[in-house]
């Protein structure tokens, strides 16, 4: 029997497609279990405090169950950095801890772009699409930068996580710290940026501050690592650090809400005011007594607690 030559190759083709095809996702499969079993793990000692200004959406999350699938709308928002792998895999954490929410994550990044281009573009990307919670970084004008921030206060609910500055050089590490030290003059940019202006806008605009700087600076003074070993060019991320950004900003994404009492005669959150009474309360009974002249006004009583360490 003859067998045509063309068929024969062709047949030789689809084996070898799909014999690379396999290689590659097992490859694929391969750098996913690395990424969790071969890099150092983060150390922190107390992660109390964070994540206190995005309380809202973690809320919306923990409380989504099966019979009541909240809908959380998370935009990541920037340049290159924001656009790279690390954003998926905050995604991916996401999904997984709180499967029965209804979430709607998009990434917006756009590879270039600083803050003086991003004020524009967020017009159109960043405003319209009302998220419940906004991740954001990016390079650039202070002045620019903070125009964002301040826009997305007034145009949206959204809360908003900003990241600081990853660390990209030795020098980094004798960076002045003091804020009062550093001025907008151009002299020492990246420390008055990560030291200055975003701290003091986080607290001005009541964002969440993600100090991936310090974080970093930790993980490789601990693992004895330069930064380049988590960079594939003078900034951006290779593997290592995407996963090491990730984890800053899941970290910093923790649900601390444990439980609420709600007014069955107040449901206007229109004007939502956030108050502290207490902080720091044993893990006991506790009698809280609200004395005033309209208790309906009070809609809510919310009770948050630390996150278990990982």
């Amino acid at each position: 029997m003859r067998h045509n030559t063309k068929v024969v190759h062709l047949s030789i083709l689809r084996c070898l497609f799909h014999a690379i095809a396999f290689a590659c996702w097992a490859a694929s499969i391969g750098s996913v279990v690395a990424i969790a079993q071969d890099y150092p793990p983060v150390r922190i000692s107390d992660s109390s405090g964070w994540g206190r200004n995005i309380q809202r959406t973690m809320r919306l999350l923990a409380t989504s169950a099966e019979e009541k699938r909240n809908t959380v709308r998370i935009l990541f928002y920037g340049q290159s950095i924001t656009e790279q792998n690390w954003s998926k895999l905050v995604e991916e954490d996401l999904r997984k801890r709180f499967p029965h929410a209804n979430l709607i994550v998009e990434n917006r990044a756009l590879g270039g772009f600083s803050s003086q281009l991003l004020v524009k573009t967020a017009e159109t990307d960043l405003y319209p699409f009302q998220p419940d919670l906004l991740i954001f970084h990016v390079y650039g004008a202070h002045d620019k930068y903070e125009d964002i921030i301040r826009r997305t206060r007034e145009y949206t609910t959204a809360e908003i996580l900003i990241q600081n500055d990853h660390v990209t050089k030795p020098d980094d590490f004798t960076e002045e710290t003091d804020a009062a030290q550093l001025l907008p003059d151009g002299k020492h940019w990246d420390a008055f940026m990560n030291h200055n202006h975003l701290p003091a806008m986080a607290q001005k605009y009541h964002a969440e501050l993600c100090d991936q700087r310090r974080l970093w600076k930790a993980y490789l003074l601990e693992n004895k690592l330069e930064p380049k070993r988590l960079l594939r060019d003078a900034v951006h991320l290779n593997e290592h650090g995407e996963w090491l950004m990730a984890e800053c900003v899941k970290w910093t994404a923790e649900a601390r809400f444990l439980d609420e009492f709600r007014s069955p005669v107040e449901s206007d959150l229109a004007t939502e005011a956030v108050v502290t009474i207490a902080q720091v309360l044993s893990n006991s009974k506790h009698l809280l007594e609200v004395v005033c002249e309209l208790p309906s006004t009070i809609h809510s009583i919310r009770v948050y607690g630390s996150v278990n360490p990982r």
